[in-house]
């Protein structure tokens, strides 16, 4: 499983998601305010492997 940070560009807020492959990704869905962006025009980390390190990515952006 593949895990990534990203910024929902509605609600400004930064998420974790998963995947089993994050190549086919083309789209994601905001678990907050609902809303469906490209996943190319957010900001997002580097997928990895360790659910730790995107968790901690998420803190921090959120903490900006």
């Amino acid at each position: 499983m593949e895990y990534f940070g990203w910024i929902c560009p509605n609600c400004s807020r930064a998420l974790v998601s998963s995947t089993n492959d994050y190549s086919k990704l083309n789209r994601i869905k905001c678990r907050l305010c609902f809303k469906s962006s490209n996943i190319n025009s957010v900001i997002k980390s580097k997928p990895s492997f360790d659910p730790e390190l995107i968790r901690s990515w998420v803190v921090n952006s959120n903490s900006i």
